[in-house]
């Protein structure tokens, strides 16, 4: 009767032992099993206190090779075609039975459960035939009500895993190097076949015999770091990488060296023989020095390296100069008596250990001066190397324009943020969004996807219009002058004509109280203290990053307001003298400002500027973790900054391992802003807490560790929380009430706002670095 049904109708049904069919094998071995559904599946018909079903409340369909086959199940048992998850549901519901010592009524429904299960025999013939039934079938039983749709996770490995199955490749790709102009379609004729010699073919196998060797042994035989080995992008990658990289697209995809393959090919050469060739094993030379180079600075007996890279420093080295000077004149006795680590070494050490400190910086940072016209300032940002990288799955290109840093007034800058000038400001912008489309090859000047804008408005929410105006020009968002419109409406959405969408979001900055009173001196009256800045988000459409902790502040991503934000005092800021600060604005930065000020019958926080003192560059700078925050939680990988002024946002992007381009004022300002990036990547390379940290540096400068450095006893004190809880599971529970005393103590010293700004600061600081690690990079595979 089985053979008979399964001639007909190529299927046959009928009552079976559930355990005649084989549980290890998959139709669709490449897709995971759903370990959620099982569980609901278990938890519906095979509840915990409850008795099961005595008949299995589901079908299991299994495939036969032919009509022919025996009754008799394979050795391994019918290779199942119905979804899995069902099975495994019964069978992990009797296990648990078993594990609890049920009842035996429990049992022994579970044992008639197994011995009337319904089978279905299907003929399938073995292959593609069974993978694409057990499809149907699983999209069968979901139309019937069965919880065993795919997720999306499992239906990209089924995607992936059949592509992978069905991908073919010839190894050598003649059509494609055709098509890439890179072969000449006269070398293929059948005369040049006949000879080995003479065909290009035998070019080609000795290329990827080539680029095996190259790519396997030899560039693990180099000290580079693994993230270089394997990333396919160039971002902020050292020198020796890159050249590596040129040399192997010369090598491998390119005519230079065909002529070494065929003398390689005409004298039967293997691989290590071409390589010994003059004019290759020079180039190999080169590269494996400029790498090793790279590492630490030796000292050497060629001086070639040194006058080669030399000649870079000049641009800064006035301005240099002029700091150290003018530092020198202006510090205190006390101040200036101890000799700066650095100066400790030799002056070749010195030029050695400044032009190690240059590659990190170049491999990271790239500044435009905006002191001439917009067509200029728009060629110089399109001959910026990071300023063509797209944003994507590993990362966002942030923009960022700060109000607050966009100048400064000449009178009282203290307390006055600079005007909002929206002639400069839409030129700026502009300008910068026209280089990036150019550079990508795009037609429309706009936010492109994977790219988001960071407007601050300096605490003036009246100017929103006028902030967003020229990020929104030319796309489908209508532009309402009305202030009450909702941030983040439906309608900026809307796309018009093919037009670019624009969404406009909104994110709220709490400043601390008590580092805004410390600037203050002196308080008037209620409500004085201006807490709130407001940063307008920007993008295309609505931002749907992955929630996770903040870095610095407390609360996860997902929420609009970043608070406690601690404002650092003026005394800690980067300090100019003012000629030099003059020159750093320039005339066009600096604002002349009408009206009475307010609070300005205070003592000013800087000296008189005609003894030429120091002064903040910046008055209204955030701190640098607030921007390591912006990095942190918009998964950037590169930063397009508008205002750089104090270069905070530049030392953020170096410590994260992100690209940074920055619009300058002027050449004075971007060439001061590299001596200071220099001295804090010095300062950086000292402390061992730091990403940058340097032990080849500490010893060469004889600090063998970074305690000495400022502000590290600070951070070892600024984890005090999680000490305690350790210890409150343990016996000795008079040492957390010891440390309570003490901060009992210091409350009834210091302001109650200000400990508890401070303890908030160190406990979203204590666990950053952690989250740091975990989350820099966006999986959006991930389904959680």
């Amino acid at each position: 009767m089985a053979a008979s049904a399964l001639k007909t109708a190529q299927s046959y049904r009928c009552a079976a032992n559930f355990f005649s069919q084989d549980f290890l094998w998959l139709a669709t071995h490449k897709i995971p099993i759903n370990l959620g559904q099982v569980k609901q599946i278990q938890n519906y018909w095979f509840p915990k206190d409850d008795e099961p079903p005595k008949l299995c409340p589901f079908v299991v369909t299994v495939a036969v090779d032919s009509h022919k086959c025996s009754g008799d199940p394979p050795q391994s048992g019918w290779p199942r075609l119905s979804p899995a998850e069902p099975v495994h549901a019964l069978l992990f519901a009797a296990a648990e039975a078993i594990k609890s010592k049920q009842g035996a009524n429990v049992l022994q429904a579970f044992k008639s459960c197994f011995l009337t299960c319904t089978f279905v025999y299907e003929v399938v013939p073995v292959g593609e035939a069974r993978y694409f039934r057990s499809l149907n079938i699983r999209e069968e039983q979901v139309e019937k009500g069965l919880a065993v749709q795919m997720s999306l996770r499992q239906r990209i490995y089924d995607i992936a895993g059949f592509a992978e199955a069905k991908k073919t490749t010839d190894g050598i790709g003649l059509v494609d190097g055709w098509r890439m102009g890179h072969l000449d379609p006269g070398v293929f004729v059948i005369a040049k076949l006949k000879d080995s010699r003479a065909s290009y073919v035998e070019v080609l196998k000795s290329k990827r015999k080539v680029r095996d060797y190259l790519l396997g042994d030899w560039l693990n035989s180099l000290p580079i770091n693994d993230e270089w080995k394997k990333r396919s992008g160039m971002l902020a990658a050292p020198v020796g990488v890159l050249r590596i990289a040129e040399f192997f697209d010369q090598i491998i995809y390119g005519n230079e060296f065909d002529g070494r393959y065929k003398d390689g090919i005409k004298m039967k050469h293997d691989v290590a023989d071409l390589l010994e060739y003059p004019t290759v094993k020079s180039v190999l030379q080169e590269l494996e020095a400029a790498v090793r180079s790279e590492l630490k600075p030796e000292k050497s007996a060629e001086p070639v390296t040194v006058e080669e890279t030399a000649p870079a420093a000049p641009a800064t080295a006035p301005a240099a100069a002029a700091s150290e000077a003018a530092s020198a004149s202006d510090a205190a006795p006390a101040e200036s008596a101890p000799a700066k680590p650095f100066d400790r070494l030799s002056t070749e050490d010195q030029t050695l250990w400044r032009q190690q400190m240059r590659k990190v910086l170049q491999q990271h940072v790239r500044f435009v001066c905006d002191h001439k016209s917009s067509a200029e300032l728009e060629e110089a940002l399109k001959d910026t190397p990071f300023i063509s990288l797209r944003g994507d799955q590993t990362g966002l290109c942030l923009y960022h324009f700060d109000l607050k840093k966009y100048g400064e007034p000449t009178t009282r800058p203290d307390v006055r943020v600079p005007t909002f000038r929206e002639a400069l400001y839409g030129r700026l912008v502009k300008s910068i969004l026209a280089a990036r489309s150019a550079a990508q090859g795009l037609q429309n000047s706009n936010l492109q996807a994977g790219e988001v804008a960071l407007i601050l408005d300096g605490g003036k929410r009246g100017l929103k219009n006028k902030l967003l105006h020229p990020w929104r020009e030319g796309t489908a968002s209508k532009n309402a002058d009305d202030d009450a419109e909702e941030d983040g409406a439906e309608a900026d959405m809307e796309e018009d004509d093919g037009k670019p969408t624009f969404f406009a979001d909104l994110l709220q900055i709490a400043y601390s109280e008590s580092s805004l009173a410390a600037r203050k001196k002196r308080l008037r009256g209620n409500f004085n203290l201006k807490q709130i800045e407001w940063c307008h988000v920007l993008s295309t459409k609505k931002l749907s990053l992955p929630v996770k902790e903040r870095l610095h502040y407390a609360g996860l991503t997902n929420g609009d307001l970043i608070c406690n934000v601690h404002l650092p005092g003026w005394n800690e800021e980067w300090q100019l003298p003012w000629k030099m600060k003059k020159d750093l604005y320039g005339k066009k930065h600096l604002i002349a400002v009408g009206s009475k000020t307010e609070g300005a019958d205070d003592q000013t926080p800087y000296a008189d500027r005609r003894n030429n003192g120091k002064e903040p560059v910046c008055f209204h700078s955030p701190p640098e973790e607030f921007y390591a925050e912006l990095i942190h939680d918009f998964y950037v990988k590169l930063i397009l900054d508008l205002t750089p002024s104090d270069g905070k946002m530049a030392v953020s992007a170096i410590k994260s391992r992100v690209g940074y381009v920055g619009v300058c004022y002027n050449p004075e300002h971007q060439s001061l802003l590299e001596e200071r990036l220099l001295e804090v990547l010095e300062m950086e390379m000292r402390n061992s807490g730091s990403s940058l940290f340097s032990a080849a540096y500490c010893e060469a400068v004889g600090c063998r560790t970074a305690s000495a450095l400022p502000g590290e006893e600070e951070l070892k004190k600024k984890n005090p929380k999680p000490v305690p809880k350790k210890k409150a599971k343990a016996k000795p529970k008079a040492k957390s009430t010891r440390k309570r005393g003490s901060r009992t103590a210091e409350k009834d010293k210091e302001p109650a706002d200000d400990d508890d700004d401070k303890n908030n600061d160190d406990d979203e600081n204590q666990g950053g670095e952690e989250e740091d690690e975990e989350e820099d990079v966006w999986d959006p595979f991930n389904d959680e």
